[in-house]
């Protein structure tokens, strides 16, 4: 079971940070519960720090009914009145409250126009709790929508909370991981919880058995002749952008010439759909991604007959693998950098190299101020820069100067010469 799925909280309590915004539901919440009718919730914040899940924890801690919408969702006013007056006359067979989350409201196209007057005409009316969330909650799509809501700004969780929250599920399944990698992880995503566990998942992974399946994988997913064997290879068993990284790898090994072409340009449409998912946060884009790049691929190459091939480990993989190391150190000294001079990590890069010309001068003493530690210091020294030696101008040779001599003996006799003449001839 994948760990986003397995450590998805239960309770309001096991969702990490945003302590205030989930005191504001949980009281907001127990109103609705005792009859009191409330004003919906827009909650909006950065992908993964726990929008949604606020809202599953929400249905299993009060045991509630939770009908659910998404972007996808969205395609006209005549659709969503179906779907929610539906949903809200039909009675609960379970006998359960119900409680409505419409997922993404700033996903929707232009095309979903009318989408955002039905969604406003509904909270005006809804006999149920509604909760709706967002990733910017001042988009001008959803403008309307505000002024019936009540807003919760959600922010990224601490970089210790996080770290913490990672120690104690890698723990707790007995994966072997460094500190100096757990803090890679949650570096690279930017608190992003639901991406650190991913990546925490895909290093348990890689040093486990995927390793060892994934030549089986590739094997069955080229010379595979049957649409849905070949999608469902990989369902719950590896990551998608492991498996991309495979693929990506070993296409020239597998095709050539005009199949390597139409390969290259299927996969370059799966790329394109998980563009749009990290661009509109909306996951139903994945089943079209996964297909192009599983099924579309090993289509190409449906009449080829199945040959050997050596399928490579990912060299981009290699690479980074090899650089772990040395990029959470620079992290470590640009985060250093830039508290102390108030300014970002990214414009603090140009500094490394001056600082490091300092170091080599004038001793680790004049990057004091910067408080870095000694294997920082270690690291900084390696960028330094030996200066270039100016080239000498190269020194004329004697023929070219006894020239020279002789052209300034002639030029002196030549105006002599010529003025003597002027003159004989002027008397």
């Amino acid at each position: 079971m994948l760990l986003s799925v397995k450590y998805a909280p239960s309770k309001l309590d096991e969702i990490i940070g945003n302590v205030s915004v989930k005191e504001v539901v949980q009281k907001w919440m127990l109103n609705w519960i005792r009859g009191r009718v409330q004003k919906p919730v827009l909650i909006y914040g950065p992908p993964g720090i726990g929008k949604t899940a606020i809202a599953y924890a929400l249905k299993k801690e009060h045991d509630l009914e939770l009908i659910e919408m998404n972007a996808g969702d969205f395609r006209n006013k005549e659709n969503i009145n179906r779907i929610l007056n539906n949903s809200m006359l039909a009675s609960t067979i379970s006998g359960k409250k119900r409680f409505v989350l419409i997922d993404d409201v700033d996903a929707m196209s232009r095309e979903d126009a009318g989408g955002v007057s039905a969604i406003v005409s509904f909270l005006k009316n809804s006999p149920h709790p509604v909760m709706l969330t967002a990733i910017d909650g001042w988009n001008r799509k959803i403008s309307s929508l505000r002024s019936h809501c009540q807003l919760l700004d959600m922010k990224r969780p601490p970089k210790p909370t996080i770290l913490k929250y990672l120690e104690k599920i890698a723990k707790k399944e007995k994966i072997e991981i460094t500190n100096e990698l757990l803090h890679e992880i949650v570096d690279s995503n930017h608190g992003d919880v639901r991406a650190c566990l991913v990546d925490l998942e895909a290093g348990m992974s890689f040093k486990r058995d995927r390793d060892e399946n994934i030549f089986e994988i590739m094997r069955k997913l080229f010379s595979g002749r049957d649409y849905y064997e070949v999608r469902n290879l990989t369902y719950g068993t590896i990551d998608h952008n492991y498996l991309k990284l495979w693929i990506d790898e070993n296409l020239p090994a597998q095709y050539s010439e005009r199949q390597l072409a139409e390969a290259y340009d299927v996969f370059s449409r799966a790329d394109v759909f998980d563009g749009r998912i990290r661009k509109r946060n909306y996951w139903g884009f994945l089943r079209y991604s996964s297909d192009l790049m599983t099924s579309g691929v090993s289509f190409v190459g449906f009449e080829n007959p199945p040959k050997f091939v050596r399928y490579s480990f990912p060299n981009y993989l290699r690479k980074m693998g090899a650089t772990v190391s040395s990029r959470a150190k620079m992290k470590s000294i640009l985060k250093r950098i830039a508290g102390i001079s108030h300014t970002s990590s990214k414009r603090c890069r140009d500094y490394v190299y001056v600082l490091a010309n300092l170091v080599h001068k004038h001793g680790e003493n004049a990057v004091d101020f910067y408080r870095l530690e000694e294997n920082e210091l270690d690291f900084l020294k390696s960028f330094y820069k030996i200066p270039k030696k100016p080239k000498k101008k190269p020194k004329k040779t004697e023929k070219k100067s006894e020239k020279a001599g002789e052209k300034k003996k002639r030029e002196p006799e030549k105006k002599k010469s010529l003025g003597s003449s002027t003159l004989h001839e002027f008397f």
